[in-house]
């Protein structure tokens, strides 16, 4: 359909006109909010906000193309509950009396509107939305009513309840589009506008301190009801593209608050109707969020939920994931608040990071604690763009090149207005030389080259340094964010796999083709990563369970996300994916033995690994559909390698094809390079006739490619590079910089990525050379924080002995960084 843009131009005017005519007769009828109780506002407030948007909602309706008869029981609500709201805002109702307007006005959207949820989407093995039947009409007055009451109660900051209420009447006009809807997405979007024109009086902004307006009772509970018959209308349109659970994520954060509220307070004993101050709202302005700040992270938070529910249904996600992940958000709501104490103190502390005070340090320190450690050397707004690209290309790194080349140029944009304290760190390290000399070679050598081939000099460009050692510069002042730039990771690599996966095949219980679960090369190569990077996660929880919650929640946060990404790996059938985690998992416990771990570091690297092992077995028998990975599977590979070294290729060809092609590459690859061993050819392509059947991305090695393109001496420079940066990842273990979990981590993740490109490319693809990028500039953010302690601190305090004294000035950088 064509949305006519004159109906929501005309609300929003119409809305803007209406409350400033509305503020001084307010007044004059008593219409105003004062300060008092829970009421923490200054000054006298006009509560006519709600009723200057419905009246331009109503006139700009009406310019609408459609026909407005069907809706005449939405009108006739919207009458009733704003006359209700305004003899409630003028002299408080008792609250029976509100709850049978909105039940009236749910028996008219039912009974006269003809709107009921008949069907709440569609189960597994079943094709067609489970049918609600004689539970339709009661499940929707509960529906309509709860919603109301939600919508009412998350009324209690500036700006809240309008702007969640924006984005879900905006999310909820973009499903009826996608449906084909006439009326619906044409009244919903013109009362978003009207409701923008209210926050332009109602939401605090650099000009405007403090609200001049309230949404009033007569608002919230208009706003309730028709988001609620949006709602209900969306969710069982004939041609939706958005199901009822996906609905139901555009709508959930005023109802996940509220009754996960309410079953707090009955678990206290106290009415699920009794007010308080543990709302959302709440817990975020007493953790020292403006109410600004609140008002936008809550919207942000409602537009994130919509944004999952609408693209989640586009990309097919099933009804039931869906409806399983609002579960989990209501549990994560609970305990949220459960814990709010606990909670407000993490908050707190992500405030405290985006909080600067002018000149870019943070707000206070004691006297003589600020050092160039505890403080990176540039902060400000410079910082936030760099952090901010690096979020970005993270959570874009499974979606797309798009996203990831937003987020380096931002970190570039960053690092461009930071160059000379950049340089004066770099100019004194070793491994930023050798990584400019490998980027000099690259460059030369491309232009000089073909410029053909895969994978290209711009693909070796990408992962021969430089790039990361600017990354790691910033990660290294950035250590608070590092799980949150993991985590970010995650909730990317989620996204990407509801987009890609085909769940119609998925769905069907048909997993036996990789292709279903994503590019399956791709998919292994990052899941394998993170496999290795969760088992450190994993460690860490273990090794310190039973000392506080956040082991515990480490733990079991940790675990939980590593049974997705199994059964990712697991359905992408990519043994080369299962090569590297293996070789990660042995580099943890090699480094375990070298660094001493406790008893209780060895007892988490063995839970850890015995857990990836049940799980990858058990989901390999659910997936694949055999009992776990044959003893062929290990042996035919390896008796290919003993029949090609014998001289029986052919014989070894029989025996597992892809072993055989790959060594076949690897040959010529070696005779290749034979012929320019010092100046290479350019590119790590090989002609045509050098190569055999298979695929040369998926067989060849990343380093027989890097001596193809620039012969033995960029070899020799890729492995420079690596030995100096991971030597100055085991100083951080050694002089105990980093908790011993961490380094596991890098350890294995590091390990995994080599033990893959040892077997495949990669680099030619986006997403992996991204990860490579990101995985190296954790080894480079080591270097970095050794070298800002050096400068702050007399030489021999680098040496083991002075771990303890090391260790203090890392906790005290812990809660100062910014």
């Amino acid at each position: 359909m064509n949305l006519p843009l004159l109906a929501p131009l005309t609300a929003f005017l119409l809305s803007g006109l209406a409350i400033l005519a509305l503020r001084r007769p307010a007044k004059a009828l008593g219409l105003v909010d004062r300060p008092g109780g829970r009421k923490q506002h200054h000054g006298t407030v006009p509560v006519i906000g709600g009723v200057g948007l419905l009246l331009g909602f109503g006139v700009a309706s009406l310019l609408l193309p459609v026909a407005l008869r069907p809706y005449a029981a939405l009108y006739v609500g919207l009458l009733l509950l704003t006359v209700c709201g305004v003899v409630d805002d003028a002299c408080e109702l008792r609250s029976g009396s509100k709850l049978l307007a909105q039940f009236v006005a749910a028996v008219l959207m039912v009974g006269w509107g003809g709107m009921q949820l008949a069907a709440i989407g569609i189960m597994p093995g079943s094709s067609a939305p489970m049918d609600l039947g004689g539970w339709a009409i009661p499940l929707t007055f509960l529906a309509v009513v709860g919603f109301v009451n939600a919508l009412n109660m998350l009324d209690g900051a500036d700006g809240v309840a309008g702007g969640v209420a924006f984005v879900m009447l905006v999310w909820l006009g973009i499903a009826g589009v996608l449906a084909g809807a006439e009326a619906m997405p044409g009244l919903a979007l013109t009362l978003a506008a009207a409701v923008a024109a209210f926050l332009v009086h109602n939401m605090r902004n650099p000009w405007r301190r403090k609200a001049g307006v309230f949404l009033g009772d007569a608002g919230s509970m208009a706003l309730g009801f028709a988001i609620a018959w949006f709602a209900v209308e969306a969710s069982q349109l004939p041609g939706a593209r958005v199901s009822p659970a996906g609905i139901a994520w555009i709508v959930a954060l005023p109802v996940v608050d509220t009754l996960s509220l309410m079953v707090r307070r009955l678990v206290k004993g106290r009415s699920p109707f009794a007010a308080d101050r543990e709302h959302l709202h709440h817990v975020f302005q007493r953790a020292g969020y403006s109410v600004a700040q609140t008002s936008y992270a809550l919207t942000l938070v409602a537009a994130a939920f919509g944004a999952v529910g609408v693209l989640g249904s586009l990309a097919g996600v099933p009804d039931v994931l869906l409806a399983l992940g609002l579960v989990a958000v209501g549990v994560a709501h609970y305990v949220f608040i459960r814990r709010a104490w606990r909670t407000m103190r993490a908050l707190r502390r992500l405030h405290g990071w985006a909080s600067q005070a002018p000149g870019g340090r943070p707000r206070s320190f004691a006297p003589g604690s600020v050092s160039r450690w505890l403080v990176p050397p540039v902060v400000g707004w410079r910082r936030r763009v760099a952090l901010g690209g690096v979020y970005l290309l993270l959570f874009s790194l499974p979606l797309g090149l798009t996203g990831v080349r937003m987020g380096f140029a931002l970190v570039l944009l960053a690092t461009l207005s930071a160059l000379p304290p950049l340089w004066r760190d770099l100019r004194r390290l070793p491994a930023a030389w050798v990584a400019l000399a490998l980027a000099a070679l690259i460059v030369l050598r491309g232009l000089l080259g073909p410029g053909q081939g895969v994978p290209s000099a711009w693909d070796f460009l990408w992962v021969s340094g430089p790039l990361s050692l600017v990354v790691g510069w910033w990660l290294a002042g950035a250590r608070s964010h590092w799980l949150w730039c993991f985590l970010t990771l995650i909730a990317g690599g989620s996204v990407a796999f509801a987009l890609q996966a085909d769940w119609r095949a998925l769905e069907s219980g048909r997993f036996g083709n990789p292709w279903d679960w994503g590019m399956p090369s791709v998919t292994g190569f990052v899941t394998a990563a993170v496999i290795v990077t969760l088992l450190g996660g994993i460690i860490a929880g273990l090794r310190r369970l039973g000392r506080g919650w956040r082991p515990l929640v480490v733990l079991v946060g940790f675990g939980a996300m590593t049974v997705p990404v199994v059964i990712v790996l697991v359905g992408t059938q990519y043994t080369t994916g299962w090569l590297g985690a293996l070789a990660g998992a042995v580099v943890i416990a090699l480094a375990a033995i070298v660094f001493g771990v406790s008893r209780r570091q060895w007892m988490g690297f063995v839970g850890g690994a015995a857990f990836l092992l049940a799980l990858a077995v058990g989901m390999w028998t659910a997936v694949i559909g055999n009992p776990g990975p044959s003893r062929d599977a290990f042996a035919q590979p390896l008796q290919a390698v003993a029949l090609y070294l014998g001289g029986e290729a052919a014989l070894a060809e029989r025996t597992h094809a892809p072993t055989a092609q790959r060594l076949d590459l690897w040959r010529a690859t070696v005779t290749r390079v034979a012929e320019r061993p010092l100046t290479g050819w350019g590119h790590g392509g090989l002609p045509e006739q050098a190569r055999r059947a298979g695929d040369y991305g998926n067989l060849q090695s990343v380093y027989g490619a890097t001596a193809l393109a620039f012969g033995l001496p960029g070899l020799l420079l890729f492995a420079v590079l690596f030995v100096l940066l991971l030597r100055e990842l085991l100083a951080v273990a050694r002089e105990q910089l980093w908790p011993i979990a961490w380094v596991l981590a890098a350890l294995g993740a590091g390990a995994a990525i080599h033990a893959m490109l040892v077997l495949s490319l990669q680099i030619h693809e986006p997403a992996s050379r991204t990860v490579i990028v990101m995985v190296t500039a954790v080894y480079a953010a080591a270097m970095f924080q050794r070298r800002w302690l050096a400068e702050q601190m007399p030489a021999r305090a680098m040496r083991p002995a002075a771990a303890p004294r090391l260790r203090a000035v890392a906790g005290r950088r812990t809660g100062t960084d910014g």
